[in-house]
Order: structure tokens, then sequence, then C-alpha cells
């Protein structure tokens, strides 16, 4: 088993990508937001009731009725039996006969009665009590508001997530619900399913809450989340979630969805390289059958692990201390969740644990350049958005031979005063550039930042007309970048009219870098006919 789980991954896309009219797009490790507790309840309890009560009611059961006649058989004195008879009358255990101007509860010294609820309690000899009692540790879902039967102790904390690797989902609403939107016979379901034996022994029932009481602490529970998005004409995301157990979490998924979980984590949800499966829809929209049949897969989902594992790294590394994260999976998690906690209750002096840091960051370094040199050798890549426009400066940036840019639209905010120096920079290096752009769209290009960017372009061909080559398309949708007989990136992402950059407002794109030498042959034949200068005369 690989370090990353890829059969686990692979084995949840395979069970859950097909969805009626959804797409599959991502699956990445999540933290389900859960409340933890303390509840102020209004609980019933059953307990027994003490032995003078008992004798006393089996008295009355027998026809012992009186006070003095109780006293006698029981070899009690009258006080204490007046006592005890007061507060089984107000329990409505026993009728007493209505006392005529007496100052404090008191019993007649008439005949006394068994109610038809002392009767059960004398056929139990346990009577119910309403008391207040405080529950700690109480779990509460934060996309349903409502209880959950989980342990406390198996959560995680916001900094576990930071350690494993998870995507911290906020809680909708964020606050925890207030005692009268709480569901009180699910949580006496919770409570019985947490400690079945316990609950069930007591006898005890929560029939209302009080208070949600301080300390509220905001906890995760491990899971797996799946994004689609519909495939009519109106694109909206939804999302399903899986336990680590591999099961499906109806309940997540039915109040996160209903809850519009999926606008309130538009912001959150990160490129994620692929999945192994989301390849194959997406490369099947830009390569011939023949091209897509010779891409194998599982070169892609390997060259997604390894850009995970890369960024895991180089994000956590500050100084000479390192941190690692690194992709959850489900067989691991438990392990490490527990060995966290071991970690944590064995004292460590400060200069072994900053030792055992410095060797770790070693260690890593060295894995670090590993994992570089394997992702360099993969011939099929899928880029994230934000790579999309480093890559289009690399290529820009080292191109020694020949250079092709395809983009839809034009915008001052790619094509400005330093795109064009870039691209003279490779011009006057002697590299052949084809710059190809042009969609339909008149009110797109009737925009000041189309035709400054537009203009930039011609007086940079009018300069370079024996090696730049400039061609608008008129009407194509087609993005495309081709950087000697290194690669060919293709896809979503229009290359002169969008930068991504890490860490901004989140966009999906799509793009394949390929680096077989077919598939890059094939483009540049056929873009650079339809873009040559004798192809243009003849139309």
């Amino acid at each position: 088993m690989d370090l990353l789980g890829t059969e686990l991954v692979d084995s949840l896309i395979r069970r859950y990508r097909v969805r009626p009219g959804c797409r599959f797009l991502d699956i990445l490790p999540v933290g389900i937001p859960i409340h933890v507790v303390r509840l102020l309840t209004v609980y019933s309890e059953s307990q027994k009731i003490p032995p003078i009560e008992e004798f006393i009611l089996k008295s009355l059961a027998a026809g012992v009725d009186t006070v003095e006649d109780i006293c006698g058989f029981l070899g009690l004195h009258q006080t204490t039996v007046e006592s005890v008879l007061v507060s089984l009358h107000l329990n409505e255990l026993i009728a007493v006969p209505p006392i005529a101007e007496a100052s404090s509860p008191s019993v007649d010294r008439g005949n006394l009665l068994l109610t038809a609820k002392g009767r059960a309690v004398l056929e139990s000899l346990s009577r119910t009590t309403i008391i207040e009692k405080k529950l700690d540790g109480v779990t509460i879902h934060g996309f349903s508001g409502q209880p959950v039967a989980l342990d406390e102790h198996t959560l995680l904390s916001q900094s576990d997530l930071k350690q494993f690797g998870l995507l911290e989902l906020p809680a909708i609403p964020r606050e925890c619900p207030r005692a009268d939107l709480i569901h009180v016979p699910l949580l006496q379901q919770c409570l019985l399913q947490k400690a079945p034996q316990a609950r069930r022994s007591q006898g005890g029932t929560v029939v209302g809450i009080r208070a949600v009481l301080k300390p509220k602490r905001l906890r995760y529970q491990p899971a797996y989340m799946l994004q689609y998005e519909s495939t009519g004409q109106q694109k909206q995301a939804s999302y399903i979630f899986i336990g680590l157990n591999g099961e499906q979490d109806s309940l997540s998924e039915s109040s996160f969805n209903s809850k519009k979980g999926p606008a309130r984590i538009s912001h959150l949800v990160p490129m994620l390289p692929d999945a192994s499966l989301k390849p194959q829809a997406i490369v099947a929209e830009f390569l011939t059958e023949k091209q897509f049949s010779t891409i194998p897969l599982s070169g892609l989902t390997q060259q997604a692990e390894l850009k995970a594992r890369i960024e895991a790294i180089e994000n956590s590394m500050t100084g000479e201390l390192v941190t690692v994260t690194v992709p959850v999976t489900s067989q691991t998690l438990a392990d490490r969740i527990a060995a966290r906690r071991e970690a944590k209750a064995t004292p460590v002096s400060t200069t072994t644990r900053t030792a055992e840091l410095r060797e770790k960051n070693s260690l890593l370094e060295a894995e670090l350049q590993q994992l570089r040199d394997k992702l360099a050798e993969c011939p099929y890549q899928m880029l994230a958005t934000h790579e999309c426009a480093k890559t289009l400066r690399d290529a820009m940036a080292t191109a020694s031979r020949r250079l092709m840019i395809v983009s839809a639209f034009l915008s001052s905010q790619v094509v400005n005063d330093n795109f064009i120096q870039r691209l003279e920079d490779c011009l006057k290096r002697g590299v052949e550039v084809w710059v190809g752009f042009g969609f339909g769209d008149k009110a797109k290009r009737s925009r000041f930042d189309w035709s400054y960017a537009e203009d930039a372009l011609k007086d940079l061909r009018r300069k370079y007309k024996k090696s730049m080559f400039l061609h608008d398309f008129k009407n194509s949708h087609e993005k495309l970048l081709i950087k000697d007989d290194d690669y060919v990136v293709v896809g979503s992402y229009n290359w002169l009219s969008f930068e991504q950059e890490r860490g901004a407002s989140y966009r999906r794109e799509n793009a394949l870098l390929v680096k077989d030498a077919r598939v890059i042959s094939d483009h540049w034949a056929e873009f650079s006919r339809v873009m040559s200068p004798e192809s243009k005369a003849e139309s």
C-alpha cells in the first residue's frame, strides 16, 4: 500500500463516481465540523424508593390505612410516619382526605388510599423523579445542528487537521444551535448509542434541554468529500461525504447541500491535482481517440501523488524546523492520531525535539529532490490553475527553438508591457513565436483591455516579421501552449486573458501537459498549418 492510499481513493471513486445528472470532479480529505458542548438538561430518572416508603406503601396495600395503625404496625414514631406520608402525597402516590384549617402540610387521621401511581411504584419499588442534570461531551453536528453519537476523543482539533492535511469545513451556521432547536428524542437516542448498557441500567431519560453551557468546542470528524458538477446548462456543485469506513454519510450530505454548503465553501476548495479517474473525462475533450488511448491513466495518478507530496513538504518547511503535512489516508489516520497522542503524553526535552526535527528536515529535503526528479520524468501531467501561469512564464523564459501560444481571449491583464518584454526577449534569442487568438465575441473584442493587448501584439509582430506569426482565428475557443519539442499543454486555460496565482480567488480550469513527441508534433503541424501566412492568404 502506497503512502497516499491510492488504492483506497481509487476504490471510492469507482464506487461513487457515477451520479445521475452529475460529472465527477474531485475527491479530497476533509474535517466535518462537530460542536462539543455541555448541556443543562431536564432529566427524568428512575430511583429505588427508600425502605421506609416501601414499608408504608405495603402497609396501605395490606389495609393498614391510618396513621395510628401504620405507627403501631411498623413500630415507628408518629412524626416520622407523617413526614413520609407528606412526601408520598406530594409525589401523588397516596390520596389524603382534605385537612381543614391546617397551617402546614400534614395528614388526617382518616383512611389513606393508594393511588394508581402509588400501586405502580409499589410494584416496581422505584419511582421517577425530575431533576436538572449537566451532560458533558455532547456532540452536535455542524451542518444539521442536531446531536450525533460520536466519541469526543475520536475527533480532531483544528491543529490536527493541519497535521494530517485535511480541509477544514465551516459549521453552518458557525454558532452552536440554541437549546430550543436541539431535538430532545434524538439526543436521548444518541446517548443510548454512545453508552447503551450504562444508560439503560440507570433508567433515566432526557425530557428537556434548558441551556447550552460553556465551554463550547469545535472539533472535526475526518472524512472524504467527493465533488460533482451538474451536467445541465446551469453548472452547480454538489458533494457527498464518505466516512473512513468507506460508507456514505447521508446526514452530512443532505444537511450540507440543503444549507447551501457548496456556495459557502467555493472559496475554500483547493485545486487538487486529480483523482485517478478524473483525467479520463478531461483528457478525452482535448485529444483524439487515437492519442487518448496511448495515455496511461495510472501515470497521471502517480504524477498527482508526487505533486501532492511535494506541495505538502514545501508548504510545511519553515527554516530548520519542520512539521510535515501529508495527504490523509483512512488506513493510516487512526495510527497517526494514536501516535500523535502518545507523543503528546510522553514528555520530550526541547533539545531532543529540536534535534529530531532537524534530522527529519534533512530527510525531507532529500525526499523532496527525489520527488521533483520523478515528477520531471512523468510524460503526462495535470496542471492546477495556478500552475498554468507559471508554465507559460517558464516556456517564454526557456524556449530555445519554437513557442506557440493559442488563446480564445485577449486581455491587458496578461498581455501587458512586462509580457511583451518577455516575449521580445524570447524573439531576440532566435525563437520562432506563433500567437493565435480570436473567439467571435463582439462585446469582448470591443473592450479596451482586448484592443490594448491586440495592438501590443501587432506592434511586436511588425518589429519581428520573420520570426513572429500572429493569427486571428475569428471564431475559435481553442487554448494551446507548445514549447520546443518538450511539451504541449491543452485544456480550458486562456493563456492570454487570465492569470491565476497561488492563493488567489479560486477558479477551476483543466490543463493537461503532454511530453509525448508524436502528440506534440501532431498539434504543432495542425495549428501551424491553420496559422501560417499561406493559409491566411488562401482564406
